[in-house]
C-alpha cells in the first residue's frame, strides 16, 4: 500500500491531468476559433498575412493552412536573385 505522502502525490498528479484535459476541451470549444470576422483588406503583408480594417482599426490576420515563403530579411539574399 502507498504511504499517505505518496497517495497525496498521486492525487495531485491525477488532478493535474484532469485539469489539463478540461482546459484543453474548453479551449477547443472556444468560439474564438473560426469566429466570423469581416472588414476591408488594407494591405497584404506577405503570402499568408493580411491587414484588415475592422472597427476603424487595422488588424493583422494570418491565414491558417497556407504555407507561404516569408519576406526576405534586410541584408539577406532573396530567393529570386542570383549571386554574381
Amino acid at each position: 500500500m502507498y504511504s499517505a505522502a505518496a497517495s497525496r502525490q498521486l492525487l495531485k498528479e491525477a488532478m493535474r491531468v484532469v485539469l489539463s484535459v478540461l482546459l484543453g476541451l474548453v479551449l477547443i470549444s472556444s468560439p474564438s476559433f473560426g469566429a466570423d470576422f469581416s472588414g476591408l483588406v488594407v494591405s497584404v503583408l506577405d503570402g499568408d498575412s493580411i491587414e484588415v480594417l475592422h472597427n476603424q482599426q487595422a488588424e493583422r490576420i494570418r491565414l491558417n493552412g497556407i504555407d507561404a515563403r516569408r519576406n526576405a530579411k534586410p541584408g539577406g539574399s532573396m530567393w529570386w536573385k542570383t549571386s554574381s
